[in-house]
């Protein structure tokens, strides 16, 4: 709820946006109990903003789109 409020009222026009909805930044409350958070948001808005908040608190989460995810299973021969 941070980010969205600090989106949408404390920052000031010159600062980064974040545009996560309120509802993707919810999902924010798991980041200390994985190790990996896969996202499929279509814009990556949540990807930066949970990737924002694992930064804030010192979080070891890797926060990983789904494409990167998936693409991590490829392998070339």
């Amino acid at each position: 709820m941070l980010m969205s409020w600090y989106n949408l009222s404390v920052r000031d026009d010159k600062g980064e946006r974040f545009e996560a909805g309120r509802n993707d930044m919810f999902m924010a409350v798991h980041l200390p109990y994985c190790d990996k958070f896969v996202t499929a948001e279509v814009y990556g808005e949540q990807e930066k903003c949970l990737r924002e908040v694992a930064l804030v608190e010192g979080l070891e989460t890797e926060i990983l789109s789904y494409d990167d995810f998936y693409n991590g299973f490829l392998v070339t021969a």
